[in-house]
């Protein structure tokens, strides 16, 4: 019962409080709007930065390597600091609606399926050896990402907001599991097909081709077969679910994305699968996507390692960024059980 009254005051003073008319939210040089099930969330847009960053390895190496304890400290410097990890498929689609008000969004992402990104406890090396299963499941070394990430960031909806973008020019997370394969781009290892269903549920996978070549050195048709190729593997291990994969992160970045690409990218289709959006690899945060300046094939991101993580978090402390103001509308408070909220958003009823 107290949770049920903490529940019903919190919803009180939300309508109470509200301050923004529904005729100021018809403003859309203003208010951005997402309509979900009969409730439109408006986010006030605003011209702060949206930081979109890429991690590589976990390890030692100075360059994109970041150590777990590194990797560690800063997703606790998020929690302490207010930011609101959002997917990047929101991101892309203008999707603002979880982020509660006075938080600051930020989209956060892992590139080429790399060392210390997703490792089981093993019997023997951990790059060759065979899962440990002597507990009755496998068990995730304590200092891989995947480990750290749940660790550190909430789900929302069964999910963590956070991408791994695969590509295959590598054994993808860098372990066997005991198997023997053929080398063919990494097809039929058992032990890349259960990583890769366990993200599908549980995080986000995204594009980052098969052969991860330099891509404003390669043609469009390289391009294009190396986005067939990347769906025909993923496809070999997820069937049918390769739709839920629908974001690409540029190897080395896309520099200016020549038109035929875009068109390529654009028009993509493999076994229903589509592209919504692409990042780049340019340093730099981003817009948010609302803003008509924001192309959302060419994505501003940047790169956080060993060499540079003390300068990111001077930028994330020096450069204005985004923070949001988000108000619903809905029929009845009913339609807001699936939404965290605090006292600073606000709450109309139409």
């Amino acid at each position: 019962m107290r949770c049920f009254v903490l529940f019903a005051t919190l919803f009180l003073s939300l309508t109470v409080f509200a301050d923004t008319s529904i005729d100021e939210l018809k403003n859309p040089e203003v208010w951005s709007v997402v309509s979900i099930n009969n409730v439109d969330v408006y986010t006030q847009k605003d011209s702060g930065k949206v930081p979109v960053l890429c991690f590589h390895m976990l390890n030692d190496e100075y360059w994109y390597g970041i150590t777990p304890k590194r990797f560690e400290n800063f997703l606790i410097y998020l929690s302490e600091n207010n930011f609101y990890p959002l997917s990047d498929s929101e991101f892309i689609l203008k999707d603002f609606s979880r982020v509660p008000s006075g938080m600051t969004p930020i989209v956060l992402g892992s590139d080429d399926a790399s060392q210390g990104n997703f490792l089981y406890k093993t019997i023997g090396p951990l790059e060759i050896g065979d899962i440990d299963t002597s507990t009755g499941k496998k068990e995730l070394v304590e200092d891989s990402m995947v480990y750290l990430l749940q660790k550190y960031i909430k789900p929302v909806n069964g999910k963590i907001n956070f991408t791994f973008y695969v590509s295959f020019n590598g054994l993808p997370f860098r372990q066997s599991g005991g198997y023997l394969g053929n080398g063919e781009y990494y097809r039929g290892y058992p032990i890349v097909g259960d990583k890769l269903n366990y993200l599908l549920d549980n995080f986000y996978i995204g594009i980052h081709t098969v052969t991860h070549p330099v891509t404003k050195d390669t043609s469009v048709e390289d391009f294009k077969w190396e986005l067939e190729e990347y769906f025909d593997i993923m496809y070999s291990y997820l069937g049918n679910d390769v739709k839920k994969i629908s974001t690409l992160a540029y190897p080395h970045g896309c520099g200016v994305l020549k038109p035929e690409m875009r068109e390529l990218i654009e028009g993509f289709d493999r076994y229903g699968a589509s592209v919504i959006g692409g990042f780049d690899f340019d340093g730099l945060f981003s817009l948010p996507t609302f803003d008509n300046r924001v192309d959302s094939y060419d994505i501003s991101r940047l790169g956080v390692d060993n060499r540079n993580i003390d300068r990111v978090y001077g930028f994330l402390e020096s450069v204005p960024l985004f923070k949001t103001k988000r108000v619903f509308v809905v029929d009845s408070l009913d339609q807001l059980a699936d939404y965290v909220l605090n006292e600073s958003d606000e709450v109309l009823i139409k």
